[in-house]
């Protein structure tokens, strides 16, 4: 009884750390995409004033 709650808290708690870290990593996806897109925007606006 005792081993088969462990592995069922253990395949719990791994799947929570990989749900975890691949959440943080579409995080970073977007937020280094929305930084790289205002970058782009801004050189693509001094452009067009020069």
């Amino acid at each position: 009884m005792l081993g088969g709650f462990d592995s069922v808290a253990a395949s719990v708690f791994s799947d929570k750390i990989t749900h975890k870290t691949s959440r943080g990593y579409l995080y970073k996806i977007f937020y280094l995409s929305g930084v790289f897109g205002t970058i782009w925007l801004w050189i693509k606006k001094k452009q067009e004033e020069e």
